[in-house]
């Protein structure tokens, strides 16, 4: 197992929240996990609220950034989609029975037959001396035997794909004895390394996707390529390409997806 602290509570406000009041309150954090059981006030990404399953997965980890080039900071929210991503897939490699397709869909949901799984969200926070962090939440639906409706995009959870229960600490465990080690590649200036990983196993690249602009304009593109700092280039109709960095993206052929599952 990767050298990090471990720690498991019954209920939070939010393992985000809390892990960046502890860094907030400190002179030096190493490399700390955290794991609750329930969350009172989950968040997501683009101020949206993370709605609790029964049984879901719902961590942080705080990533120390001393020796990460500064330039490379925005790949940290990569790096929690790939070990989310690969732990996932392992579970799959533990039951040859569970074959459905498994990916990341930009720029870091996870996704199992075109249905979402998991969603991470990457925060910045400092301590009293003055250290940078970064603190990533990943929340993932594990054993919910129902999903909520009014969620931005059709999810499901690895009980209902599968019809099986799992062990929410292992997979969490999984993740972040990953995320550690993605951490220290990221240190060693192994960029290119980590954008491969990334966009061998990214969903939407090569495909046709529909962009949603921060003012609720929308636009028809092609996903090209993940670029050094995790931008989507897209290709617009005219030839023009373009680099998104905060948009929302839609994947026109998930809707087939599903339904064939």
């Amino acid at each position: 197992m990767a050298d990090y602290a471990f720690e498991r509570i019954n209920t939070v406000d939010s393992t985000n929240t809390e892990l960046k009041r502890r860094i907030n309150a400190s002179f030096g954090m190493k490399t700390s996990v955290l794991i609750a059981d329930e969350q009172t006030a989950g968040r997501g990404r683009r101020g949206r609220v993370w709605l609790n399953t029964d049984g879901a997965l719902l961590m942080s980890i705080c990533i120390p950034l001393k020796g990460i080039n500064p330039d490379l900071i925005p790949l940290i929210s990569l790096t929690a989609a790939i070990a989310a991503n690969e732990a996932i897939t392992d579970l799959r490699a533990d039951e040859h029975k569970m074959t459905r397709n498994t990916g990341i869909k930009w720029p870091n949901d996870i996704l199992i037959s075109g249905f979402k799984v998991a969603g991470i969200l990457s925060e910045a926070a400092n301590d009293l001396s003055g250290g940078s962090y970064a603190v990533v939440g990943i929340g993932i639906n594990v054993n919910a035997a129902d999903i909520p409706y009014g969620l931005n995009q059709p999810a499901s959870s690895l009980r209902l794909l599968y019809n099986r229960d799992f062990d929410r600490i292992s997979l969490g465990l999984r993740i972040a004895d990953c995320l550690t080690e993605l951490a220290d590649m990221l240190k060693a200036g192994c960029d290119k390394t980590i954008i491969k990983l990334y966009s061998d196993n990214c969903i939407t690249l090569g495909r046709a996707v529909e962009v949603i602009r921060n003012d609720g304009s929308r636009y028809e593109a092609e996903a090209v390529e993940i670029d050094s700092i995790g931008r989507l280039i897209v290709s617009h109709e005219d030839g023009n390409i373009e680099a998104i960095d905060s948009a929302d993206v839609s994947i026109r052929w998930l809707t087939e997806e599903r339904q064939e599952n």
